[in-house]
């Protein structure tokens, strides 16, 4: 499962092994292949990866519209308030040497520019909710960075947000309210958030081996689940504390069972299934 996250009332999330985009356990887009990342249009339009070289749009009825054509390696996507979907390319083929990726720009006209180069694994990204800026977790080289975003989708001002240290490997990120950033590490098994500068805040450690933004979101999910239930056994209106689960920087949450863990490992068997050609190489 990849890409969890809370969007118009509903927990979303895609499923690879299945190639579907689910909104609280209904399938709502089927796609020939991985969805590895989605995000929505300012009109509230999906679009997602998943067919092929195209980001595509999935109609009212599911069906699949071509968005634009986007290349063979594309990886997470984020969508700037103004139309403009950004993609981070890995560069190479699961399995293959390493080469350096990149960040593609789609206009709302679908025309794609190369906005930025030689990031090492683009792996996670997000814009900041003002819009002025975009933040990507590079998984091979354990750090974020961030970039301006100009008027026309152009990116400027590289620099390092956060470095991770050794062996972080960040794969998905979320911006809290606060400006801060919450990652997950795989090689970790944790998830983190940290400050502008790397300053970690706070850490959430995670039972099962590895760790990815979808594993951190179940488990807040679950708290958050339970914790609302116990208000509401005592008392008729739970208060507005607990109406605010799923709307908060914990809200990109999906639920998680212990079989559906066990479907997974089954399906993925002892090299780690898609996910673990996420990890960078080990000396």
């Amino acid at each position: 499962m990849e890409s969890a996250r809370w969007h118009d009332g509903r927990v979303w999330f895609a499923d690879w092994f299945a190639g579907t985009i689910i909104a609280d356990g209904h399938v709502v887009a089927q796609l020939p292949g991985f969805p590895i990342c989605f995000d929505w249009l300012p009109d509230g339009t999906l679009v997602t990866t998943g067919s092929g070289t195209d980001l595509v749009r999935v109609e009212a009825d599911g069906t699949l519209q071509p968005y634009a054509a986007i290349g063979p390696y594309p990886n997470d996507i984020a969508v700037h308030p103004n139309g403009t979907v950004f993609i981070g390319d890995i560069g190479f083929e699961y399995g293959t040497d390493f080469r350096p990726g990149s960040i593609l720009a789609v206009a709302p006209d679908s025309t794609v520019h190369t906005v930025a180069t030689d990031l090492a694994f683009p792996n996670g990204m997000r814009v900041t909710p003002d819009g002025t800026t975009l933040i990507v977790a590079e998984s091979y080289a354990n750090r974020l960075t961030a970039f301006d975003i100009e008027a026309d989708g152009a990116l400027s001002r590289r620099r390092v947000w956060a470095q991770l240290g050794d062996n972080q490997a960040p794969d998905g990120i979320h911006i809290a309210a606060d400006g801060t950033v919450w990652y997950a590490t795989v090689p970790g098994s944790r998830c983190a958030r940290v400050a502008e500068g790397g300053k970690v805040l706070d850490v959430v450690e995670l039972s099962a081996k590895g760790a990815t933004w979808a594993r951190l979101v179940s488990q807040v999910l679950r708290a958050a689940r339970k914790e609302t239930k116990q208000v509401r056994r005592r008392t008729a209106q739970p208060p507005p504390e607990a109406q605010r689960v799923g709307t908060g920087p914990s809200a990109q949450l999906r639920p998680r069972t212990a079989a559906r863990d066990r479907r997974r490992a089954r399906a993925e068997g002892p090299d780690g299934g898609p996910d673990a050609v996420r990890r960078p190489p080990t000396a």
